[in-house]
Parts: structure tokens; C-alpha cells; sequence
């Protein structure tokens, strides 16, 4: 997991690199509903601030938790991005799906692996670090604290990202010779930021924080041979680096001639 911590926090800066500064107020009216271009980016109108939400299928502009609307009040915004749960590897989450859960011998299952892994900092030279998307002009730290904060729990969209990591994601058939998966470049489709630290770690503004990283989700095609025996058989995900899971739920497929 090490060598995530080469994936820097540069493509979030520019996901939310056209929000002006957390302290910037205008004379436009209460925004909250209206449209907004991307998923992430904040605004301050009139003291109040806002983020960019997906709702449905369109991005519209809410309130952040612990500012306070003209007319009401929002919660926090939700994640755009669900958690796995299904299996636990220290940080590291998962969660399995496959086509059906009832299959004939010789049909072809698809499975889907989703994973986030949580990155969080172990040392000034390799830490992850935010950075104020305006840059460092006039920027002060207590302001780049104040924006990282307030998108804490969102799920922020990214373009997709190589994550320079290639761990072999694989399933299998209990009992079984039965496999599917290999080695699987990841790549990262967004980041849920999780908590901000407090000091900076260079000259310029910047500061640590602990983040989950979402990935694409990997594909892979179980073939359920024609002279397996009929019957019901747990289809489980294979630990990645020889690792053990702290929780495990294996999905029972049933196989019929």
C-alpha cells in the first residue's frame, strides 16, 4: 500500500481549482438549488458557503454543513461514493457482485470487485498534502483548514488516474479450482476526504490529510467448468498481497446441471 502515497492530491486541486477563497463574499443572491459544473468546487456568497452536489442528474449548488442559508439549514453533504463493506482488510475495503447467484455448468459469471483504500500521512516527505486551488496568494492556513474541512464526507469525481499500484484482485469457488481475476493495474475515479490536519508540512500553505481513495471497479469473468458437480458453493475474494481479511462474507452461488 506504500506505493499509493505516490498519488498526489494535484488532480483534487483541480477538480475545485476554480472555487474562489473560503473568506470571499459578492452581492449575488442565495444560490442553493441552482446549477453548478462540477462536483467538489465551493463558492461563498454573502458569508454563506456552498458546494457543488450531484443531485440526480444534474450538479446543484447546497449549503456546507456549519453555514447558514438565508432561508434554511443543510446537513452535511452526502458522499457521492458508498463505502465497501463486504470485506476488511485493515484499511483497505471491498466489496463483491456477480451477475447472478444461480447459474448452469459452463455459464459465464461476471464479477465485480469495488475497493477504496484509506491514505493517510507517514511522513512530511511522503504525506498526502492539501493545497488551496487559487495557490498561495494571501491564502492563510486557518483558510486552507476551513475548505478542506468542509469537504470532509464528499465525494469528489476525478478524471481517470493510473494509482501506480498492481495488486492481483481474484475470486475463487470454495472447494474448488475454480478462479478468475490476476494482476490488475487500479485506477482511481475519486477521493473522500476524511479528516485535515492542522499544521503545514512546507513553506507554502499546505496540510496533511487522511483520505479514502475510490477505484474503478475491476471486471473479471468466472467460467463455471461443465463437469463441476452440481450444488452450492461459496464464492469468496482471494486476500491481495497474501494479507488476511479482519471480515469476510462470501456470496453462495448455486450451480445447477
Amino acid at each position: 500500500m506504500k506505493h499509493l502515497l505516490i498519488t498526489s492530491l494535484a488532480t483534487l486541486s483541480l477538480v475545485v481549482g476554480s472555487s474562489p477563497l473560503p473568506t470571499q463574499a459578492t452581492n449575488m443572491p442565495n444560490i442553493t438549488g441552482t446549477s453548478c459544473t462540477k462536483v467538489g468546487l465551493t463558492k461563498t456568497v454573502k458569508s454563506i458557503n456552498y458546494i457543488c452536489k450531484k443531485t440526480g442528474k444534474s450538479n446543484k449548488w447546497a449549503v456546507v454543513s456549519g453555514t447558514t442559508s438565508p432561508t434554511t439549514t443543510n446537513p452535511l453533504p452526502i458522499a457521492a461514493f458508498v463505502l465497501p463493506s463486504q470485506y476488511i482488510m485493515g484499511e483497505n475495503r471491498y466489496d463483491v457482485a456477480v451477475s447472478r447467484k444461480n447459474a448452469v455448468r459452463g455459464e459465464i459469471l461476471t464479477v465485480t470487485v469495488s475497493m477504496t483504500a484509506v491514505m493517510r500521512k507517514w511522513g512530511s516527505f511522503q504525506g498526502e498534502t492539501f493545497r488551496h486551488p487559487l495557490g498561495d496568494a494571501g491564502v492563510t492556513l486557518a483558510e486552507l483548514i476551513k475548505l478542506c474541512k468542509s469537504l470532509i464526507g464528499v465525494g469528489i469525481s476525478v478524471p481517470l488516474t493510473p494509482a501506480g499500484w498492481s495488486p492481483t484482485i481474484s475470486v475463487s469457488l470454495t472447494g474448488t479450482s475454480v478462479t478468475a481475476g490476476g494482476p490488475t493495474d487500479l485506477v482511481v475515479i475519486g477521493y473522500i476526504i476524511k479528516e485535515c490536519g492542522d499544521t503545514a508540512v512546507t513553506d507554502t500553505p499546505s496540510i496533511s490529510v487522511v483520505r479514502n481513495t475510490v477505484y474503478k471497479d475491476v471486471l473479471m469473468q468466472l467460467t463455471i467448468p461443465a463437469t463441476l458437480p452440481a450444488g452450492t458453493y461459496e464464492l469468496t475474494l482471494t486476500p491481495p498481497e497474501g494479507a488476511k481479511f479482519t471480515k469476510a462474507t462470501p456470496i453462495a452461488i448455486k450451480i445447477s446441471e
